[in-house]
């Protein structure tokens, strides 16, 4: 794939953390003409909140996928997205989440 279109580059974006699996980490880590970037919506650091929100993760599995591809493909840059104002949103679930940033 990557020889027959070198000059191309792929990006992925946006993939939900559930449908990121080990075999696209490898094909981000393989290929030369993939970047080494992904964005991942991470929305929110709060469990209870990923759940009112329906997202079907929770902030351990999210971290853990996170570590797994800093691990396994050097030099990866990583963005996402945080929703800060959730409708119930504590300050302390904003300031946990606010964490989750560092």
């Amino acid at each position: 794939m990557a020889t027959e279109a070198p000059n191309v580059r792929f990006r992925f974006t946006s993939p939900h953390p559930k449908d990121f699996t080990d075999e696209v980490i490898e094909v981000i880590k393989s290929f030369p003409n993939v970047c080494k970037y992904i964005y991942m919506p991470v929305q929110s650091s709060i469990n209870q909140v990923l759940d009112r929100m329906r997202r079907n993760y929770t902030r351990e599995v999210y971290l853990d996928l996170i570590n797994k591809i800093r691990s396994e493909v050097k030099g990866i840059t990583i963005s996402t997205d945080i929703i800060t104002g959730f409708c119930g949103k504590t300050d302390e679930e904003f300031n946990d989440t606010a964490n989750l940033m560092e």
